[in-house]
């Protein structure tokens, strides 16, 4: 919250609820930021359809085969050996045979990765990047919490770099850049040595970025900050390292939302923001700058009740909405379609639309 805050954004008091309202309060007071989600690779429910039962789906019939190897191992011992395969090989073993199929559906990793990282699964899959990434490695990001850059709630994975970050990282963090293959090896005169040492993400046309811009080709991705750590190693202090490319927001292309599955809660956390911070904008009680900041914001859940306690406008909300019976009538149009993106398809011109969304960095 801001240290000066106007008349009108803080409450004069310490807000209390019952711990039984959480619940209710956050359904009512706060929105998921489902733009953001949709400005990286995403895929249209129906799509999992198609794909769920060769992933997480198991047969109803009871197999009647000889039991294989994998089936003949004590289960723990298979449970210890299935986290150290990549994912393409356990997408691989559960089409193999329904006793293998039931052992790996069998795996409390593998049915939390199915269940809140689906989206993630499938394209790693697509970007045939799955036998890069172990069941351990996809289940130790999904109980991970911190931006690896900043250290708030990251909502995103990186599949070139598999690391987490936030929202605002993932679109000004350095550690967080992609940039086309070719660009990177000729600006920084890499070697073949050095060009082998790259990892390489082969993207997925579609659109991206919170301008919904459309990426209608494949494109050969590396990790900037990777390619900058192996030029490194030549000792050359002089070496300048080129800040810009030919295309931008390319690291939306080799990013997906992922939420934090809480371990202790037994819940996954994909982060809110503050829809009476929203209104609060709205209705002008705050200030441009300090409304882009508080409008971007995404909380985890036990942030966003500590600040529903001194904001004013998400406590009126919630208490027009008759204990979260109902919608409350200033709930922000934003906030119930979830977030800026969706207003593309409402009409919006691109300019409106960039005026409505503002830049994060204002």
């Amino acid at each position: 919250m801001c240290k000066s805050s106007p008349r009108g954004f803080l409450s004069a008091t310490r807000y209390e609820f019952e711990n039984d309202q959480a619940d209710d309060i956050l359904r009512t007071a706060a929105y998921r930021r489902d733009d953001y989600c949709r400005s990286v690779i995403w895929f249209p429910p129906e799509d999992h359809s198609d794909i769920l039962s060769s992933i997480a789906t198991p047969f109803r019939r009871i197999s009647t085969a000889p039991y294989n190897f994998f089936y003949k191992l004590p289960l723990l011992v298979f449970e210890h050996l299935l986290l150290y395969l990549d994912m393409k090989s356990a997408f691989n073993l559960r089409q193999a045979c329904l006793n293998s199929r039931e052992r790996v559906d069998l795996s409390k990793e593998y049915k939390r990765i199915t269940t809140y990282g689906l989206n993630v699964f499938c394209a790693l899959l697509r970007t045939r990047f799955a036998d890069r990434i172990s069941i351990a490695d996809f289940h130790r990001e999904l109980v991970t919490k911190p931006c690896s850059v900043c250290g708030k709630l990251a909502g995103f994975i990186n599949l070139l770099t598999w690391k987490r970050s936030c929202f605002k990282c993932l679109r000004e963090a350095s550690e967080t850049q992609l940039q086309l293959k070719d660009w990177v090896e000729d600006s920084l005169q890499m070697t073949e040595n050095e060009r082998s040492q790259l990892t390489i993400l082969e993207s997925l046309p579609g659109r991206y970025g919170l301008y919904n811009d459309p990426f209608l080709e494949r494109h050969l991705l590396v990790s900037t900050q990777q390619a900058k750590d192996v030029v490194r190693s030549r000792g050359e202090n002089k070496f300048r390292y080129p800040n810009t490319g030919p295309m931008q927001n390319l690291d939306f292309l080799g990013t997906c939302a992922l939420p934090h599955f809480d371990n202790k809660a037994g819940r996954a956390d994909h982060g809110v923001s503050c829809a009476g911070c929203l209104l609060a904008m709205q209705k002008g009680i705050i200030t441009k700058s300090q409304a882009v900041k508080q409008r971007d914001k995404v909380y985890d859940r036990e942030e966003f009740l500590k600040h529903f306690r001194r904001c004013k406008q998400a406590q009126l909300l919630w208490e027009s909405s008759d204990g979260g019976t109902k919608e409350p009538e200033e709930l922000p149009d934003t906030a119930k379609v979830g977030g800026y993106y969706n207003t593309v398809g409402l009409g919006v011109t691109r300019e409106g639309f960039r005026r409505l969304v503002g830049d994060i960095r204002d």
